[in-house]
């Protein structure tokens, strides 16, 4: 009979226990958002008041845990853990040179841990930017075969394609047949690298390629120039914009790749407006074929040999009149240096005696 007393009295206490002991997990935070200052990356979200099942939670009793993600990379750091504050300031210790990352708020209760694939803040690119001048050949030798020579994040906010380096492709043309696409500089000796975004056949795509920081402080009468491979009929296109100091986009242009005849074309703009800044550039492709037109060809969209430089500063393709008087040498991020070692990718510069200038990029 005892016994019996006492599994009543058991399961009365379960019965009045508070419900906040089977408590959901609780909702993601809201409106993270993270700001650089000189003290480093300043984080700030709403404090989380409800659970996964609407319920009301004290916002006091919530803790949070903060993480850095490399955005280029997805690797994950903690940075803080088990706060009670709704901001925190991430040091960046032992982050040096180019990068970019976005920061992941977990908020945590009795009732477990909100979910992982929210709580994101905008991504911040950090570094002082490469110096001019900006030479991209997507052709510095990889593991698998070519990369970028300068810093580049690509993204996608739909469907499965990225933007991806290679050093060949090929596209279906718009009169049957199908041409294989090469980087602008290969020759029967050397191969050449080139970015390029494929579309999908059956379903809608979103991808960036955004390049990390160039300074413009040293800017005169900068432009900017690429090449992008065009054939006939085209259903696809691209856009590219510049993202200024202040981290708003400004489009350029709105590019379909089309020509008479299919082959690499090139693009030039002025960048007069932004000379003083830190800049990043951006090609974008949206592609959906339920909205596609009928007639045409989907064309991989692909970018080579994107430069940046003042009208002093001569391509790589070109040679300068004169002799040359002196000699300097840059790291791909624009940091001079004496001399180069044996197998580094540097950025010659050769200042001719007519006043004139010659870059080159090359592997020592």
């Amino acid at each position: 009979m005892q016994k019996n007393y006492l599994t009543m009295a058991l399961a009365a206490i379960a019965v009045l226990a508070p419900a906040s002991m089977s408590a959901a997990a609780p909702m993601p935070p809201s409106n993270v958002v993270a700001t650089e200052t000189p003290d480093g990356i300043v984080l700030t979200w709403t404090a989380v008041n409800e659970d996964q099942d609407e319920e009301p939670v004290d916002p006091s009793e919530v803790i949070y845990d903060v993480f850095r993600i490399n955005a280029a990379t997805d690797e994950s750091t903690a940075v803080a853990q088990d706060i009670a504050a709704t901001t925190y300031t991430d040091a960046l210790t032992g982050i040096t040179g180019d990068n970019v990352f976005k920061w992941q708020v977990i908020a945590k209760t009795d009732g477990g841990s909100s979910s992982s694939s929210e709580g994101y803040s905008n991504e911040v690119y950090l570094g002082n930017g490469v110096s001019l001048p900006f030479i991209e050949t997507f052709n510095t030798p990889g593991e698998w075969g070519r990369e970028p020579d300068n810093f580049w994040v690509a993204a996608h906010n739909g469907g499965w394609s990225d933007f991806r380096v290679d050093m060949s492709t090929f596209a279906e043309l718009a009169d049957g047949s199908y041409a294989y696409i090469y980087g602008i500089d290969r020759t029967e000796e050397t191969q050449d690298g080139f970015v390029y975004f494929e579309p999908s056949k059956w379903s809608a795509a979103e991808a960036t390629y955004t390049s990390g920081k160039i300074s413009l402080a040293d800017g005169i009468a900068t432009g900017f120039s690429f090449h992008y491979y065009a054939a006939p009929s085209p259903k696809d296109s691209f856009s590219v914009s510049i993202i200024d100091g202040n981290n708003t986009e400004h489009l350029i242009a709105d590019i379909k790749p089309e020509a008479a005849e299919a082959g690499w074309k090139k693009a030039d703009y002025a960048l007069t407006e932004y000379i003083g800044q830190s800049i990043r550039i951006q090609f974008k492709v949206a592609y959906d074929p339920d909205n596609a037109p009928e007639e045409g060809v989907i064309l991989p969209i692909c970018i080579d040999q994107v430069t940046v430089m003042n009208n002093t500063d001569v391509s790589v393709a070109e040679t300068a009149a004169g002799s040359v008087i002196a000699t300097e040498y840059y790291t791909i991020e624009g940091m001079r240096i004496d001399s180069p070692r044996e197998g580094q990718l540097v950025i010659r510069r050769d200042i001719m005696d007519n006043g004139s200038v010659k870059t080159s990029k090359m592997l020592k």
